[in-house]
């Protein structure tokens, strides 16, 4: 009987965590998903060609998030600069989460590179390569297809210029 017990309790436990783990991992994907977006974007010098494309970044954020990151990204690539960027940690360090909203605070590195294309086609360094460690707060909504981006906040950044060759 105790066995039983103490089996069904066991069983009872380990539902509960993994009905806890999949919100938790689907939150995590979204913000993946959001700076694999804010990556590809930022790099590709014809993505602000179609205003259309900014629909790829609304995939994980509001439209609201993505009209911000669209409009900063369109402002680089006006005057020919592009990030190259590189997602090198994300660690979910906090998660507050409600039935249709959430917290999230994460602990990021990115190597960056900024570069200047010109009107002939030359590629020239427009900043340092440097590595950036961040705290950032996302702020989630729960929608009918799933979780969305609709605030950031960056708690804490530091930069750490990287020599030029480092990859």
């Amino acid at each position: 009987m105790i066995r039983s017990l103490l089996c069904l309790s066991l069983t009872l436990f380990l539902l509960g965590e993994a009905a806890q783990a999949s919100p938790k991992k689907e939150l995590l994907e979204c913000i993946k998903r959001y700076n694999r977006n804010l990556i590809e974007a930022a790099a590709d010098p014809s993505f602000t060609e179609n205003f259309d494309n900014r629909r790829r970044l609304e995939e994980c954020a509001t439209k609201k998030v993505a009209q911000k990151l669209y409009i900063w990204i369109a402002s680089w690539h006006e005057n020919r600069l592009y990030m190259e960027a590189k997602l090198e940690k994300l660690e979910l360090i906090r998660l507050n989460r409600s039935q249709d909203s959430a917290i999230a605070e994460t602990k990021e590195i990115w190597i960056y590179r900024y570069k200047k294309i010109d009107s002939e086609g030359r590629v020239s360094a427009a900043h340092p390569p440097s590595k950036m460690e961040y705290l950032v707060r996302y702020t989630l909504k729960k929608f009918p297809k799933g979780w969305k981006i609709a605030q950031i906040k960056i708690l804490h950044e530091k930069e750490t210029p990287l020599p030029s060759d480092t990859s």
